[in-house]
C-alpha cells in the first residue's frame, strides 16, 4: 500500500494514515475537499457523507483484502479517480462550508421561530 499512495502524493498519504485510525468524517471530509477520491472505513459518520460509488468507496473495518482491492482498482482507472474526486468536491463546498453551515442554521431558527411565533414571513 504505501507504494501505491506515494504515486498520490503527501496529501493522500496524510490522508490515507489518518483514516486508518480515525472514526470522525474530517478524514474524507479533507480528501473530498481536495478532489481526491476516497476510500474509508464504514464508521462513525462516514457513510452519511459517502455515498457509496457516488462520491467514494466504503470498507468494512479491519477488512484488509477489500480495502486493498478498492485501492488496487483506483490506482488501475484514472477515469474513475477523477470522477470519485470531482463530484464530491462540489458536494462538501455546498452542504459542508461554512456558508453552508450558516444557512441550514438560520433555516432551522426560522422554522422553529415561525412554529412558535405567528406571523414571520417566508423568505
Amino acid at each position: 500500500m504505501p507504494r501505491l499512495i506515494d504515486k498520490s502524493g503527501k496529501k493522500a498519504r496524510d490522508n490515507a494514515s489518518r483514516a486508518l485510525g480515525e472514526n470522525a468524517a474530517d478524514c474524507p471530509l479533507e480528501a473530498m475537499a481536495a478532489g481526491l477520491a476516497v476510500v474509508a472505513s464504514r464508521v462513525g459518520g462516514n457513510p452519511e457523507i459517502i455515498a457509496q460509488g457516488r462520491s467514494g468507496w466504503l470498507f468494512t473495518a479491519g477488512d484488509a483484502v477489500e480495502l486493498s482491492a478498492q485501492l488496487e482498482h483506483l490506482t488501475r482507472d484514472a477515469s474513475l479517480r477523477r470522477e470519485l474526486g470531482q463530484a464530491p468536491r462540489a458536494r462538501v463546498e455546498k452542504e459542508f462550508s461554512l456558508e453552508g453551515m450558516i444557512d441550514r442554521y438560520r433555516d432551522l431558527y426560522l422554522r422553529a421561530c415561525r412554529k412558535k411565533i405567528p406571523g414571520i414571513p417566508e423568505e
